[in-house]
């Protein structure tokens, strides 16, 4: 049976949001993607930030300003990450061969440009070889 307080709730709930956006002087476009980017960044999701403050940015009604202080703010965090990830080129058994190198360069420019599946299958390859490099980089995608 429906639940007749259900349609009073949803319309408050949006109701809500336009107040909110309209007392802010902002459009709800750039409230739902700021508050949107809000919450991924909090939860460590800085790519998924990222696109939300640029869409945010794009709002008619918003504050640009604003918006690409949350993207420099993602800029620097995913920086950090990827600068935390280690630089040793020297896997546990040996040194890379020349297509070794190749393939694992190749990886990890797929993660640098955010290519998530491209670059996943070829560190946990050469992970489980318990090559370092890789099992570094396939450690940060998993955090």
């Amino acid at each position: 049976m429906a639940d007749p307080n259900r349609p009073t709730v949803f319309f408050f709930i949006i109701f809500s949001t336009f107040t909110a956006a309209a007392q802010s002087g902002y459009s709800t476009c750039y409230i739902n993607n700021m508050e949107s980017g809000n919450t991924a960044f909090k939860q460590g999701k800085y790519s998924l930030a990222k696109n939300y403050y640029i869409t945010a940015k794009k709002c008619s009604g918003g504050d640009p300003v604003e918006a690409q202080r949350k993207i420099n703010a993602c800029n620097a965090k995913i920086q950090e990450r990827q600068e935390s990830v280690s630089v040793s080129s020297t896997p546990s058994s040996g040194s890379y061969s020349q297509s070794e190198r190749y393939e694992l360069d190749k990886a990890k420019q797929s993660y640098n440009n955010e290519q998530y599946a491209e670059a996943l299958p070829i560190f946990r390859k050469y992970a489980e070889k318990g090559y370092s490099e890789a099992q570094n980089y396939l450690g940060v995608m998993y955090n």
